[in-house]
């Protein structure tokens, strides 16, 4: 049985032989979950600053630099209807 904010794969990527877009940066981390409702209860479960993971949090964030984020999801999704944009 899977727990509400249960991460469902986790990939880290990185960049090789300098092809790439400059702004993009160097790795790429992917981390999948069912849906959004585990994502929120992922950052719902984070967000609580304390240990143990508040510490881990401050480890990693120390090491980080010029981070940047997307958020991403499947397209088209199940409630895509087809034929229903206007533009």
């Amino acid at each position: 049985m899977e727990s509400d904010s249960e991460l469902h794969a986790c990939r880290i990527t990185r960049r090789k032989l300098g092809l790439g877009i400059e702004g993009l940066g160097e790795f790429h981390i992917q981390k999948e979950f069912n849906n959004l409702a585990q994502l929120d209860a992922a950052f719902t479960h984070v967000s609580n600053c304390q240990d143990p993971i508040e510490s881990f949090h401050r480890q990693v964030n120390s090491r980080v630099k010029n981070f940047k984020f997307l958020l991403y999801r499947d397209f088209p999704d199940k409630q895509h209807v087809a034929d229903e944009k206007k533009f």
